[in-house]
């Protein structure tokens, strides 16, 4: 019998066939135990956005991210990176997990975005968008505040002084807020961050003392504004304006007010008077050539200007030939501020008027008595 010895190849075939056994169960087991070549990246996942004020997001609240990170094969979190987004368009610098929102944020869409990154394994994931946030435009307070606001002020003795005829006019940012039954003019700036406002005021009694104050608080549009005062006096304590009805916000208009003859009086001084003219001419002399004092004995004479879109007019006067020094009135001495009139109840019967020189303010309401010729 004759023995033929096999070809190399077919000798070591056995031993290959059991190499790549060996090969696959140790890449099975390597798999299942999740220390194999293939590593799932991490995942950001319930991406969202929180906001600090729990209520409307507007300019100066605080945004804050939250995320759950994971990953399959249990490798820890590292580095994660964030980004804030503006309408799509990433903010510069805005790389934190909270973000402050400013101004070139009103009426756009912000975003937060995660990309998860692991110590180990496949590091770096795809990145995760929340949905969007929409920041809210300033409120806009202007307007006319009618005479049934509130305020709890201190009288500077201890006593507090309940205000119950509180009312205002807004326009720009200027904030005129009168009680023609304590005396009381609070002239003042206004500054508007969403729906909250700071205000510093200059606050006269009786059109003297001027004192100062600052305020703080919220602007519910074409509601109310309520607010905070801080200073001494009548300068010291809380106030809530209530913005007129429709009937009392009529537009502007030098045919409603003009041609006509205004009387009032101050809380502690005499009657006083004046006319405005079609063309918005205010003078205390009047078309019967009465030539009436006014404010201490001052001659008055300046502008009344309707203010396009909104039921105030500016008032621009000068005080002239006083009796008193307590006016502090020259030729050059300007008096700035609003006007509005007011149902009440006849259309147009009565005109609120507040003025400042910040020294002095000859403020007041006055009525209609007749209509010129």
């Amino acid at each position: 019998m004759t023995i033929r010895h096999l070809p190399t190849c077919l000798r070591l075939f056995p031993i290959l066939l059991l190499v790549m056994l060996l090969l696959t169960m140790q890449g099975c087991f390597h798999n299942s135990s999740g220390g194999g070549t293939t590593n799932n990246a991490p995942t950001a996942n319930n991406v969202t956005i929180t906001d600090d004020n729990g209520d409307t997001a507007v300019v100066g609240d605080t945004l804050s991210g939250s995320y759950t990170y994971a990953d399959a094969e249990g490798d820890i979190e590292g580095a994660t990176t964030f980004r804030w987004l503006r309408d799509g368009i990433a903010i510069d610098g805005a790389t934190a997990i909270s973000y402050t929102l400013v101004s070139d944020d009103i009426s756009n869409p912000i975003t937060f975005e995660v990309t998860p990154v692991a110590t180990t394994g496949s590091a770096t994931g795809s990145a995760v968008t929340s949905n969007a946030m929409m920041v809210a435009n300033n409120a806009d307070p202007a307007g006319y505040y009618n005479n049934t606001g509130v305020a709890s002020v201190d009288d500077g003795a201890g006593e507090t002084i309940m205000i119950n005829d509180l009312q205002a006019m807004v326009s720009g940012n200027r904030i005129m807020m009168m009680s023609t039954a304590n005396g009381l003019l609070y002239d003042g700036t206004i500054i508007i961050t969403g729906n909250r406002f700071t205000a510093d005021f200059i606050i006269y009694t009786d059109g003297e003392n001027p004192i100062n104050a600052t305020a703080s608080g919220t602007i519910l549009e074409e509601s109310k504004i309520e607010g905070t005062l801080i200073g001494s006096g009548v300068g010291n304590g809380i106030f809530m304006l209530t913005y007129a009805e429709a009937t009392e916000q009529q537009a502007a208009n030098l045919d409603r007010i003009g041609d006509r003859f205004w009387d009032g009086n101050t809380r502690e001084g005499p009657d006083y008077a004046f006319n405005i003219n079609a063309q918005g001419l205010l003078t205390h002399r009047f078309a019967a050539g009465l030539n009436v004092p006014i404010f201490d004995g001052c001659e008055i004479n300046g502008t009344v200007t309707p203010i396009n879109g909104s039921s105030l007019y500016e008032v621009t006067v000068t005080l002239t030939s006083c009796d008193t020094s307590d006016v502090n009135a020259s030729a050059t001495n300007n008096y700035t501020g609003f006007a509005v009139s007011r149902t009440n109840p006849v259309v147009d019967d009565t005109l609120v008027l507040a003025l400042s020189s910040g020294t002095y303010s000859p403020n007041g309401e006055l009525t209609i008595i007749q209509i010129a010729n």
